[in-house]
């Protein structure tokens, strides 16, 4: 199929379904006049109760003659949620009504599919995915007719992530409406069949340990050999795959589908057309996780089932949801995650440029204002780092700061990560928790005040308790009042009238290596204080600790902490100074580098 606009089958469709064709009470229609109007009943003269827009979907109630009663709603045939407003009502001309969506300037349908996305407008160039005919793109930059366009798909008119974008054959796209592929409709053989899976096994026998004969894609073509009963687990089929000769074999009936499954259709809950969201009838998170399991997707039918809707105007929940729930956090439990990013590089104290911890605000705040990068960039200047000789750590690959994330951590140290579902694996801490963790220990190394280094064997993970895509947390991964990787001292504290802490030793910071300690590693010597001046360096103390790990007397680490007027809580800074920003240097080879920072947090939340 080489044509760009039309073919045979989108002829047949428009002529059948336009405007004027026959009504089917329950189905979606869309206004394709310049507007609607709704009225009390099918006289022209009753009561105007709405004038609706251009584009605009409706559910078809009924038809008298050439009068039709239609409604606002989403998905036909579903009775309206207790609790909300009727949805509004009445009678309009069937003839401004069309069962296809008025198409929008920028909006394209696959002619023909499946069609190849690729990252670049080259016959060469990567493939990104694969869209099914009927799915509708965004046209992003138009091309020639036997060139590449480039469009959005997957999440049409919604914000990112949830759309991509991509550059396809120009010749394949419609301006209006087509149809998806389906079995025993407009040519389209009635035994034809797709795979609705991934890998999914065709067998040589209806048996579920006979011979596999190959393991097929997603939407791998086939035609039933016989009709199979109802209730058949099995479906005699044969491959119709364009590059390979047919194969006989045995499916699963239940992973066969009489569509394309359309994972960029699927996948999305609504669209921006006409002014107007327009629910997505395809919507199914449940078959999506089916394919590719991820906590986003269980997330989204937890939600689609009312999981997280309390009161009477939830929606009917599916029988078998908690059995389903069950199965998906089964599938995570455990599940490797493909995913590694190189951490960035550790900064030399020349490589930093003052910006790192500075903020916009009132000129005459040290931290803000428009000389905060100078005043930051004479307080490095200050801390007197000299030159080490190489000592215990010779690379950064032997090390990580706390704030690494575990992708970083993986790429780092050469391990791998794996989900795990907290009610799983310890419900009366992680109940309803998401936990991310690292498969293989780290060292976690820990500084004291008293001079101690604490050393303990550690599988870094990330526990998210509040992790679902579809709610706007506020705070998320918050770690109160004070420091993420320490403690504060009692007096800051009582300070900012916060609880009191222990009063064994505080913990300064802590970070990852891969390398054991030894039992000489400690502090040297005691706490070193250096004065500063408020109108050069945006703070007036500094206080360092030097630690040796491994017995040497050369330091490893220094630890800074530096008092100044921190930003503070949101009502604006305190009238106190407060010790607000740590930093951890390693001796990297001989020369210091940062490993990480900490600054004081006074709250959250607006």
């Amino acid at each position: 199929m080489t044509l760009r606009y039309s073919s045979v089958l989108l002829l047949v469709l428009l002529a059948c379904s336009g405007p004027g064709a026959a009504q089917t009470a329950g189905a979606y229609r869309w206004i394709h006049s310049a507007s609607l109007d709704v009225r009390e009943s099918q006289s022209p003269n009753s009561k105007l109760l709405h004038k609706m827009g251009q584009g605009q979907r409706l559910v078809l109630l009924r038809s008298v003659g050439a009068q039709c009663e239609v409604r606002e709603g989403d998905t036909p045939g579903r009775p309206q949620p207790p609790g909300f407003a009727p949805p509004l009502k009445g009678w309009a001309p069937c003839a401004n009504l069309a069962a296809q969506p008025l198409p929008m300037p920028d909006e394209r349908w696959v002619a023909s599919g499946p069609l190849l996305v690729r990252t670049q407008a080259a016959a060469d160039a990567p493939v990104q995915a694969r869209l099914q005919q009927g799915s509708r793109v965004q046209l992003i930059t138009p091309g020639p007719e036997e060139g590449y366009c480039e469009v959005g798909f997957g999440g049409f008119y919604s914000p990112a992530p949830d759309s991509q974008r991509g550059f396809v054959a120009c010749r394949f796209l419609s301006p209006r409406w087509v149809a998806t592929a389906r079995a025993g409709e407009a040519g389209v053989p009635a035994e034809r069949r797709w795979v609705a899976g991934a890998g999914v096994l065709l067998r040589a026998a209806a048996q579920p340990q006979a011979e596999v004969l190959a393991r097929l894609p997603l939407n791998t073509e086939m035609n039933l050999r016989i009709q199979p009963a109802p209730d058949a687990s099995y479906c005699a089929v044969q491959t119709q795959i364009p590059t390979q000769p047919p194969q006989d074999g045995f499916v699963a009936c239940k992973l066969l589908a009489r569509s394309p499954v359309a994972p960029e259709r699927i996948g999305v809950r609504a669209w921006e057309r006409w002014g107007a969201q327009e629910s997505n009838p395809e919507y199914n998170p449940r078959q999506l996780f089916a394919l590719e399991p991820s906590w986003d997707w269980m997330a989204h039918y937890e939600t689609q089932q009312g999981h997280l809707c309390e009161g009477a105007h939830c929606p009917p929940r599916d029988p078998d949801f908690e059995t389903e729930r069950g199965r998906m956090r089964q599938a995570l439990h455990g599940q490797m995650i493909a995913e590694r990013e190189p951490p960035p590089p550790l900064r030399s104290l020349a490589e930093l440029d003052g910006n790192e911890w500075t903020s916009q605000g009132p000129p005459d705040f040290p931290r803000q204002g428009p000389l905060a990068a100078a005043r930051m960039k004479a307080f490095l200047a200050a801390l007197p780092l000299q030159t080490p000789a190489p000592s215990w750590f010779r690379s950064e690959a032997e090390l990580a700061s706390p704030a690494t994330p575990l992708a970083q951590l993986a790429e780092r140290f050469n391990a791998q990560q794996r989900w795990y579902v907290g009610a799983l694996l310890n419900p009366q801490e992680w109940a309803e928790a998401r936990i991310e963790r690292l498969t293989k220990p780290l060292v976690r190394v820990e500084l004291f005040s008293d001079g101690r280094v604490r050393a303990q064997s550690q599988l870094p993970q990330k526990v998210r308790r509040e992790w679902r895509p579809d709610v706007d947390y506020m705070c998320d991964d918050w770690p109160g009042e004070g420091f993420a990787f320490g403690d504060m001292d009692a007096a800051t504290a009582k300070r900012n009238g916060w609880q009191a802490p222990s009063a064994s030793p505080r913990r300064l910071f802590w970070f990852y290596s891969s390398r054991p300690l030894t039992s000489a590693a400690k502090a040297l010597g005691g706490a070193e204080r250096v004065a500063l001046k408020r109108e050069q360096h945006g703070f007036t103390r500094l206080e360092l600790r030097r630690f040796d790990l491994d017995g040497d007397g050369q330091p490893d680490l220094l630890w800074a902490e530096a008092t100044g007027r921190a930003a503070g809580p949101l009502d604006g800074p305190p009238k106190h100074d407060d010790p607000w920003l740590r930093l951890l240097f390693v001796n990297l080879a001989g020369q210091w580098k940062l490993l990480g920072s900490d600054v004081m947090s006074y709250g959250c939340g607006c």
